[in-house]
């Protein structure tokens, strides 16, 4: 009883990143609440008139549709911003209530393990803005523990429950998907060994409830194409950023200390599970995914199909799928020091989380401010010659771009055909890729028909770039770093 008022307490205590601040520093999750706001306002024509010219929505069950749906449907309640921070809160509970869950899967003693995985959820990839990917690590741990808890009793509730935590998983991302299937393939088979004939054919049961679920990343990788990306990681570089949990860092270097002391003491409490492991038990198929994560890690390339930073997402779920199987021989005030330390950790790691939080505020603010002159309804293309702090204003014009319902032309979500909302074939597109990487290369000439703003951030000045802007666009405005330029000629749009 006391370790789940510790679990919320923590939980309380990891939404303060979420609320202290007006704007959430990531860098793709600007994006996602603006394709989201496209969803949500796609079929009000009279206030957005250009979102349904422009854009159309991919109905097909792709990954990623989870929190762009979510998103949407909280709108109906909440402006964009607070949808986003509404949208994380759920995320936090989420998360930690499946670490709590799947570390008592196989005994409920054991839930207090799981505190061990809270410092994980503010990691790399939810400072990029991966909502998805975040969002598909609780759906994982609970459809692995779920079919653990309930494995000697298949049936159809068990069918239809672990179905939908993996069809959720698979609308979230299809990393967690595709690991969560094999991991409850190679659980069933660790499982097999020993069991009484009448057990076994009851056990055949499982892969038959799951088989419809492997036709899914078949059809999608199918559709997508795209081949993997190469690794150029090296051993090094592996083993380090595993053993230290590297996956943590993202700001200032306390993060460094945070992963090595977690990953220290997940070796710890390993090597103390080994010394009094007294026979092997089904539970040791936890362990043994585990090792198989670590070798899928280090095998893996970067990306495919469309994905990147594939390494860098693989390289949580050893961690994680150790939680059920830990179980050390500490005695209570052992276990007290464990608690104790996964408890500062956390409390640490939210605290630096805020301080870097609140630093990058004004930056925001100074970026958004200069923003403010485009006008609503525009089509609008961004040259970014800084990209802020740590990335984050790489997509933060989808924040106004929500607001006053612009076509973003960077809108890399639209263009690359992996979420919900795409451009539509006849309206063209602009190289996302060029204004992400090269803005310095961008053709007005070419795209002055489609862009009625151009809006640029640090522009050097006497850019070249400068004068070809000037050959087809006007100043409007110039806020601080940004400038604001309106396309010649007399209408808005052609």
């Amino acid at each position: 009883m006391k370790e789940r008022w510790l679990f919320l307490g923590l939980a309380l205590v990891l939404l303060l990143p979420i609320w202290a601040v007006d704007y959430i520093p990531t860098v793709d999750g600007p994006s996602h609440v603006y394709n989201a706001w496209i969803l949500r306002q796609y079929a009000n024509t009279e206030e957005y008139p250009l979102f349904q010219h422009h854009y159309e929505i991919d109905w097909r069950p792709i990954p990623n549709w989870f929190s762009h749906a979510v998103l949407a449907l909280l709108m109906f309640l909440f402006e964009p911003r607070t949808a986003e921070k509404v949208l994380l809160t759920g995320l936090v509970f989420l998360f930690v209530f499946s670490v709590r869950f799947f570390a008592g899967s196989v005994d409920p003693e054991r839930r207090w393990v799981g505190l061990l995985a809270l410092p994980l959820l503010y990691n790399q990839l939810f400072q990029l803005g991966f909502y998805n990917f975040s969002f598909s690590l609780p759906f994982y741990l609970l459809a692995v523990g779920t079919w653990w808890r309930n494995r000697g009793s298949p049936g159809w509730r068990l069918a239809v429950k672990l179905n939908l935590l993996l069809l959720l998983c698979w609308l979230s991302h299809i990393v967690s998907f595709c690991l969560a299937l094999a991991s409850i393939g190679i659980l069933w088979l660790v499982t097999l060994r020993g069991r009484s004939p009448h057990r076994w054919q009851r056990h055949l049961l499982h892969p038959l409830m799951l088989a419809p679920q492997v036709l899914l990343p078949l059809w999608f990788v199918l559709q997508q194409g795209g081949g993997p990306i190469p690794s150029t990681w090296s051993p090094e570089l592996h083993r380090d950023y595993l053993m230290r949990l590297g996956v943590l860092f993202r700001f200032g270097r306390e993060q460094l200390w945070i992963g090595m002391i977690l990953a220290a003491l997940f070796g710890m409490l390993l090597l103390l599970t080994l010394a009094g492991k007294l026979k092997m038990g089904e539970e040791d198929g936890f362990l043994l995914l585990s090792l198989l994560a670590i070798v899928l890690y280090v095998l893996s390339p970067e990306g495919m199909s469309g994905g990147t930073l594939l390494k860098n997402r693989l390289s949580l779920y050893p961690y994680l799928l150790l939680l059920p199987w830990l179980v050390p021989w500490i005695g209570k005030a052992g276990r007290a020091a464990v608690v104790g330390v996964a408890v500062l950790l956390t409390v640490f790691q939210v605290g630096n989380i805020v301080h870097w939080y609140r630093l990058m505020q004004p930056d925001l603010r100074e970026f958004l401010a200069a923003t403010e002159p485009i006008p609503p309804d525009s089509r609008v293309a961004r040259l970014l010659f800084s990209r802020g702090p740590y990335g984050v204003f790489g997509h933060l014009i989808g924040y106004p771009a929500a607001e006053k319902g612009l076509v973003d032309w960077d809108n890399y979500e639209a263009a690359c055909g992996l979420f919900p909302v795409r451009f539509r074939p006849q309206v063209g597109r602009i190289t996302t890729h060029m204004l992400e990487t090269h803005p310095e290369l961008m053709r007005f000439s070419e795209y002055r028909g489609r862009v009625d703003y151009v809006f640029a951030w640090r522009m050097p000045p006497g850019s070249p770039i400068a004068h070809r802007l000037t050959r087809h666009y006007l100043p409007l405005a110039e806020i601080g770093p940004g400038r604001v330029y309106r396309r010649k000629g007399r209408g808005m749009r052609e």
